[in-house]
C-alpha cells in the first residue's frame, strides 16, 4: 500500500529539519581578492567565511600556495569555528620583496557540507619611488643653544601611497614630523629636521628614509662643517670671508681678516690681538702707550711706532725728535707744530698731523712722511692690483676692491676654492670645487662627482 500524500509530505518535512540542525553550510563571497603594495610594504586583507546554515562548523586548516611568487602568508590563528549565520574574517597580508605580480591558492578546509574552499589571491607589486631634494642638508654654523631646522622635500612620482619612516645616526639631528609620514602619489611633503647642538664642533650624520623594513633613501646631515659644506652658508655677515678663511666673528661684518683695527677693546682683524696699531697699545714694545694703557705699559708715549722714543728715553741730539717725549727737539730744535719732530725729519712743520709715525688719513697729504699718501686708507690701492675701496681712488686706480690687501682679491680676480669673494661679487667660491653648483647639497669638494645633476651625488649612487 502507498503512503498517503499528507505522510509523505510529513516525513519530508521531518528529514529537512534534521539536516538544518545537522549539516553546516558555509560560502566565501569572494574567491578572487586582488592586492596592490609597495616593495617592502606589508598589506594586510582578509576572506569572508560566512555560515549560513546548520550548527557550528569547524575550520579545519588554512593553507597559502604560493604558485608565483613567495609574497602571500596567512596570519591568524589556528581551530577556528563559526556558529549559525556568523561571518569570520581571515586575516592574509601581501609582503612583496620585489617588483611584479605574485599569485597564490588560499585553500580553507571545514567540517562543513561544503568542505573546502580555494580563493586566489593576486598582488601587484611595484617599487617604492621617492625623489628626496635635496640629498644633502648643511645646516650651516649652528651655535649651543640655538638649535636650526630645515624642511626636506619627499616627491612621490609614482602611482601609490607611501607612508615613510626615518631614522638619524646621531641623536642631535631629530625628525620632529609625526611619522609614519603618507606621501600621496603624485604629491609631495615635507619633513622638518631638527639639529641641536651641544658644541661647536663638526658634526655629520645620516636621515635614513624606510618604507615598511626596507630604506629607500639616505640623506646626509652636516653642521658646523665650513669646510665640506657650501662657503655661502658659512658667511653670515656677508663679508666675503668665512671662518674656514679666518673670520673669528661670522655675526658681524666689520671684523675679519683685513679689517683695520680700531680702538673699541675687540680684535677687529681676526689676528689674535686686540687694539694694536691704537693708542690704548704698546705697540713698539718699549713699555709706554699713547693713552690710557690696557696692556699695563705706562702712559705717554710721544712716538709709540718707536721704541727709542718714551718718555723713559734719553734725549739724542741732532736727530730731529723729542726722544723723551718732553716737548723739546734736541735740546732747542725749531718744532714749529710742536708734533715732537723737527725738519728735515717732519716733512710739514707747520702741521701737528704730518710727521714720522703719524696715522695715515684720507687728505691728500703725507701724514707720515714715507713719501706716499694716503696709503692703508679706502682711498688708495695698497695691495697694487689695480683697485681700492673707496670712490675717490688716489693714483687713478679704480674702486670696488672688497679687501684691498690681498692682491689676489679685485672686481677682475678669478675666483678661487680659498673661502674667500675673489672677486668681490658677493659670492664666496662660485664655480670652483667648493660650489654646489647643482644645489643637491654636496659640493665637489664634499664628494660629489658630477656638481651639473642634482640625481648623482654620494647619497643617490653614482659617485
Amino acid at each position: 500500500m502507498r503512503p498517503s500524500l499528507w505522510l509523505l509530505a510529513l516525513i519530508a518535512c521531518k528529514q529537512d529539519v534534521t539536516l538544518s540542525q545537522i549539516d553546516a553550510r558555509l560560502v566565501v563571497p569572494t574567491p578572487l581578492v586582488d592586492v596592490s603594495a609597495i616593495v617592502g610594504e606589508d598589506v594586510p586583507f582578509v576572506v569572508e567565511l560566512q555560515h549560513f546554515r546548520g550548527e557550528r562548523a569547524e575550520v579545519l586548516g588554512i593553507d597559502v600556495v604560493n604558485v608565483q611568487g613567495t609574497a602571500f602568508a596567512y596570519t591568524g590563528e589556528e581551530g577556528l569555528s563559526l556558529v549559525a549565520n556568523e561571518v569570520l574574517e581571515l586575516p592574509f597580508v601581501y609582503s612583496p620583496s620585489e617588483a611584479g605580480f605574485d599569485v597564490a591558492a588560499l585553500y580553507i578546509t571545514t567540517n562543513a557540507v561544503d568542505g573546502s574552499f580555494e580563493v586566489t589571491a593576486r598582488g601587484r607589486a611595484a617599487v617604492p619611488e621617492l625623489d628626496v631634494f635635496p640629498a644633502a642638508v648643511d645646516f650651516g654654523p649652528v651655535a649651543p643653544g640655538a638649535p636650526s631646522s630645515v624642511q626636506i622635500r619627499l616627491d612621490n612620482p609614482g602611482t601609490e601611497p607611501v607612508e615613510l619612516t626615518g631614522r638619524v645616526s646621531d641623536t642631535r639631528f631629530a625628525v620632529v614630523a609625526a611619522l609614519p609620514l603618507s606621501v600621496p602619489a603624485g604629491g609631495f611633503v615635507t619633513m622638518p629636521i631638527t639639529y641641536t647642538p651641544v658644541d661647536l664642533t663638526t658634526v655629520t650624520a645620516t636621515l635614513t628614509l624606510s618604507i615598511g623594513a626596507q630604506d629607500i633613501a639616505d640623506v646626509q646631515l652636516r653642521a658646523n662643517d665650513c669646510a665640506n659644506g657650501n662657503p655661502t652658508l658659512y658667511d653670515v655677515d656677508r663679508d666675503g670671508v668665512t671662518g674656514c678663511a679666518g673670520d673669528c666673528d661670522d655675526t658681524d661684518e666689520d671684523r675679519g681678516p683685513g679689517v683695520p683695527e680700531v680702538l673699541n677693546g675687540i680684535d677687529d682683524d681676526c689676528d689674535g690681538s686686540v687694539d694694536e696699531g691704537t693708542s690704548v697699545t704698546d705697540d713698539d714694545g718699549d713699555g709706554y702707550c699713547e693713552a690710557a694703557c690696557t696692556d699695563g705699559s705706562m702712559p705717554g708715549d710721544c712716538n709709540d711706532a718707536d721704541a727709542a722714543t718714551s718718555p723713559a728715553a734719553t734725549e739724542v741730539n741732532a736727530n730731529g725728535r723729542d726722544d723723551d717725549c718732553d716737548g723739546t727737539v734736541d735740546l732747542g730744535a725749531v718744532d714749529v707744530d710742536a708734533d715732537g719732530v723737527a725738519p728735515p725729519l717732519d716733512c710739514d712743520d707747520a702741521r701737528a698731523d704730518v710727521r714720522p709715525g703719524a696715522p695715515e688719513l684720507i687728505d691728500g697729504r703725507d701724514n707720515d712722511c714715507d713719501g706716499a699718501v694716503d696709503e692703508g686708507t679706502t682711498a688708495s690701492d695698497d695691495d697694487g692690483d689695480g683697485y681700492c675701496e673707496d670712490l675717490s681712488c688716489a693714483g687713478g686706480a679704480l674702486p670696488g676692491d672688497c679687501d684691498d690687501g690681498s692682491s689676489i682679491v679685485s672686481p677682475v680676480a678669478p675666483e678661487l676654492p680659498d673661502w674667500i669673494d675673489n672677486d668681490c661679487d658677493g659670492t664666496i667660491d662660485e664655480g670652483t670645487v667648493n660650489e654646489d653648483a647643482d644645489g643637491d647639497g654636496f659640493t665637489t669638494a664634499g664628494g660629489d662627482c658630477d656638481d651639473t645633476n642634482a640625481a648623482i651625488n654620494p647619497a643617490l649612487g653614482g659617485c
